[in-house]
């Protein structure tokens, strides 16, 4: 029985990623003044940055292993 796998790739995926990391990113312009202390908006941003290019990866390493390697052509 073939193994169910995960898929990290895609054009609707990719729009997902985009979507969220643009809400993510403007969150903290339009909350409230509280939330735009420079400490938590450093911490806050970077840390939505690292989980932005980890997620990237994973659509990246995904991409990467459902491709044939360089030479063979799928018939």
């Amino acid at each position: 029985m073939p193994r169910p796998t995960r898929k990290w790739n895609g054009p609707a995926l990719g729009v997902l990623v985009f979507l969220v990391g643009l809400l993510l990113f403007s969150w903290p312009f339009w909350s409230a003044p509280a939330y735009r202390a420079p400490g938590f908006l450093f911490v806050f941003l970077f840390v939505v940055w690292i989980g932005l290019i980890l997620v990237l990866w994973l659509m990246a390493r995904a991409e990467l292993r459902s491709s044939p390697p360089p030479g063979q052509e799928e018939d």
